[in-house]
């Protein structure tokens, strides 16, 4: 578990220059519920643990489930999250400067940094797939460039052909997984291990990045990506309505790794799968929190799905036009990492 002394490495790299002094009298202010919260959100179970037993025992079921079958089956168990089955709407929706962390982040001093979108897709069924075309030339035509997060095992080929078209026109290639297990992070070390060779080796490239499937994470998946070489992830959410976040649209080296966590802004499955959003209601919701991103010059990661996005074409191309407008999202991922932290940048 994250202790004292992993909370202030992580916060060096929010506030450059951070002296142990400083921290210990900010740290020793907060109450023990800010502590606690702070804690919590950089322990990397992002789940608690009566579900991630329930999602365990869901899937081996859904193992004998047909693929075609089990979206329906999926959404079902995300619907236990909710605790409700017509949810209301929270006024903050994804918003994090209520959270502990970024008020500590901001009494030990000011940023100085760049703000940044990185726009990511994950691919995690056919229908993606049959979309993806069109996503291609919605970005090209803003210029825009993003990661697109492969599923190995999913109900597509994943052929050589599709890997090659992930990474033209700039945009970049990560990985989501071998099949959709929705408990990937809480499997056993050598379980992900095995998942995650046998993903890589169906790519037939190298890989740097991985997105865990249904952001299911732990400190053991986060051993087995650097024993395997990724360089970053990207599973962690600032502020989610279930799940626990980090507080902070920042990313920071995972303590005792080498490996970079880019936390997540917001979802688009939050947005239509969880509240029913219309396009113009959710657009509103993005552009605020993103705004606030923007203003804190943090690195507002979105986590979107071709399959959800062409279901919601208004909301779509008014995202990607907001982030063109801002003269943002020209960089993937993979190339924002290459820049920030194997470059000597340090911190971003």
């Amino acid at each position: 578990m994250i202790n004292h002394d992993d909370c202030f490495e992580i916060f060096q790299q929010f506030v450059p220059g951070l002296q142990p002094e400083q921290w210990k009298n900010k740290w020793e202010s907060l109450t023990i519920s800010e502590r606690e919260s702070v804690l919590r959100g950089f322990s990397f179970l992002n789940r608690p643990l009566v579900k991630r037993l329930l999602y365990r025992c869901a899937v081996s079921g859904l193992n004998c489930v047909p693929f075609s079958l089990r979206r329906f089956f999926i959404d079902l168990l995300k619907g236990l999250r909710k605790g409700s089955s017509h949810p209301s709407v929270p006024s903050n929706l994804f918003h994090y400067r209520q959270s502990a962390a970024y008020r500590l982040t901001r009494s030990l001093g000011e940023r100085d940094s760049q703000p940044e979108i990185l726009i990511t897709y994950d691919l995690d069924q056919n229908e993606c797939i049959n979309y993806l075309e069109t996503g291609f030339n919605l970005l090209h035509s803003r210029n825009l460039k993003a990661t697109f997060n492969i599923l190995t095992g999913g109900n597509y080929p994943c052929s050589a052909q599709l890997v090659k078209s992930l990474s033209k026109q700039g945009n970049s290639l990560g990985l989501h997984g071998h099949k959709h297990d929705i408990d990937f992070g809480n499997r056993s070390p050598q379980h992900i291990a095995a998942s995650l060779s046998k993903a890589k080796e169906i790519l037939g490239c190298s890989v740097n990045g991985f997105r865990s499937p249904a952001l299911s994470v732990s400190p053991g998946l986060y051993t087995v990506l650097e024993n395997q070489g990724f360089a970053y992830e990207s599973s962690l959410m600032v502020n989610h309505p279930f799940y626990v976040g980090s507080g902070v649209p920042y990313p920071f080296k995972i303590p005792g790794t080498h490996l970079i966590e880019y936390p997540i802004l917001f979802q688009d499955n939050v947005f239509f799968s969880d509240f029913k959003m219309a396009d113009d209601e959710a657009l509103k919701r993005a552009t605020e929190v993103l705004d606030m991103c923007l203003e804190d010059g943090g690195v507002a990661v979105l986590n979107l799905h071709l399959c959800i996005e062409k279901h919601h074409p208004e909301f779509h191309e008014g995202l990607l036009d907001y982030i063109a407008l801002k003269g943002l999202g020209r960089r993937s991922l993979e190339q924002y990492h290459l820049d920030a932290f194997q470059c000597g940048a340090g911190n971003v």
